[in-house]
């Protein structure tokens, strides 16, 4: 798997995503085959920026959901508006008749 590390670095450069994280999904995702190439920086006690290469914005998507509270999408930011609709259409279906 040592292809993914360099792989990883130039997929963050041609399309990064900046995902901020508390230290335990952090600490998760670091434990990942994939995901633990990504760029991991402390930025506060429980804040940790994680950034990563990836041009699908359902499969980003779908990372954010799994990783529910405490993540959040901070670039691209104009996918920010799309995942916030997504995000109130779910919840919606919750909501009580």
């Amino acid at each position: 798997r040592g292809w993914l590390k360099a792989a990883m670095a130039e997929w963050r450069e041609r399309a990064p995503i900046v995902i901020r994280l508390t230290k335990r999904h952090a600490e998760h995702l670091a434990q990942d085959w994939y995901y633990r190439h990504a760029a991991f920086e402390e930025v506060g006690p429980d804040s940790i920026l994680m950034t990563f290469g990836e041009s699908s914005r359902p499969l980003v998507f779908n990372l954010l959901r799994w990783l529910g509270p405490g993540a959040e999408l901070l670039e691209p930011a104009e996918w920010r508006p799309a995942f916030a609709a997504e995000l109130r259409d779910l919840a919606a279906a919750y909501d009580e008749p």
